[in-house]
This record gives C-alpha cells, sequence and structure tokens, in this order.
C-alpha cells in the first residue's frame, strides 16, 4: 500500500516543488489534522506527549504540501525553540506533561463529552483517502519515534525551522516568526525520497 501510494504522487509531487501555489483556504483546521493523529494514538493505546504531537503535524503539514501543493490547514506553523509549532494546539496542551487518552482537541467540557462518538470532535474523515493516506503514510514512518529523535530531525541543519530561527546565522534571530511553505515541501519531498527511493524512479 505504501509504495503504490508513493509511487502514484510521485511525478506530482516532484513538479509540485518548487512553490507552493496561490490556493484557496485549506479544507481543515489544525485540530482536525491533530485530533487525528491523536485517533490513531488512542486507538493502538500508544503515549503521546504534546511535543510529540507537535513534530508529527508538522511532518504531515509538509508531506501533504509535497504531494498535492495544498495546505493541511492555514494556520501559520511558527519556529519556537523546540522546533516548528503550531500555537493553537500548543496553547491547548501547554499545562500537560502527556496527552491523557481521548482528550481531543475541541474538548472543553468533558463531563458532557461522549467519548464513545467523534462527532463532537473536528476530525477528517476516514474517505477523505487523498489526505488520510498521506497521514497514514506519515504516521507508519514516525509514530514510534520518540519525541527527542522527532525534534532531532525537525532541528537539522538548514532544515525550515533552521532558516528562519536561525535566520542569517545568527541563533534565534527568527524567534516565534512563521516558516517558509516552499522550504516545508521542498525538504519534505527530499525526506520522502530518501525513505521511498522508489519514488525517485
Amino acid at each position: 500500500m505504501e509504495n503504490s501510494i508513493i509511487v502514484e504522487n510521485a511525478d506530482k509531487a516532484k513538479a509540485n516543488i518548487e512553490s507552493v501555489s496561490n490556493q484557496s483556504p485549506a479544507k481543515y483546521t489544525s485540530a482536525h489534522v491533530a485530533n487525528y493523529i491523536l485517533k490513531t494514538f488512542f486507538k493502538e493505546n500508544i503515549e503521546i506527549t504534546p511535543i510529540k504531537l507537535q513534530k508529527l503535524l508538522y511532518i504531515c503539514y509538509g508531506w501533504n504540501l509535497a504531494f498535492s501543493n495544498k495546505k493541511l490547514f492555514d494556520e501559520p506553523i511558527q519556529a519556537w525553540k523546540w522546533g516548528p509549532v503550531v500555537p493553537s494546539i500548543y496553547y491547548y496542551y501547554r499545562k500537560m506533561k502527556e496527552i491523557p487518552n481521548n482528550y481531543y482537541v475541541g474538548v472543553f467540557d468533558e463531563e458532557k463529552f461522549d467519548y464513545s462518538s467523534l462527532e463532537m470532535v473536528p476530525i477528517i474523515p476516514e474517505d477523505d483517502e487523498e489526505t488520510t493516506d498521506v497521514l497514514k503514510l506519515v504516521l507508519s514512518n514516525y509514530k514510534n519515534k520518540s519525541a527527542f529523535d522527532l525534534v532531532s530531525i525537525t532541528h537539522e541543519k538548514e532544515s525550515p525551522w533552521d532558516k528562519v530561527y536561525n535566520k542569517d546565522n545568527i541563533p534565534e534571530s527568527g524567534k516565534n516568526l512563521p516558516l517558509n511553505d516552499s522550504d516545508i515541501k521542498n525538504r519534505s519531498m527530499k525526506k520522502i525520497l530518501d525513505l521511498y527511493p522508489i519514488a525517485q524512479q
């Protein structure tokens, strides 16, 4: 399944690698994407921390750009000390060391929330296969990595985060500024091709 997704999208992804086109507002919010990631972790009983969620959000955003040239959500991803951050999701979980099971973004009244149903939660529907196939691909590669591993990946030299946070080679000169979508997409495409060399054939 993974290879077929990669091969089917490789040519389109490489054709899109130079710049992100002007586009209409994204179909989803960062909460939709975060909740889709969380649903996978909760279902598989895998622990997840706020910082790990942030890095997976960033990677999902980048891979979706690489494959479709479309933003997953419109909220800017910012360059913070510990890497790329989606601010609204950070503030939702900022007091937690670990995200409790079934604690989705958008659940403000736990006593009234029915955890047997996700109807009240903003989440990407499974029938949007164009999007969910990409997210599943990201999670199959990264869900079992530690938060520290993911921080190391997003902090690599010349990464989109590094280019902004350490702008002009001055440490922290771009702190809290938004990352460049074209840089995110190009870097993500390189990561995809490293993981799936078949896509280059």
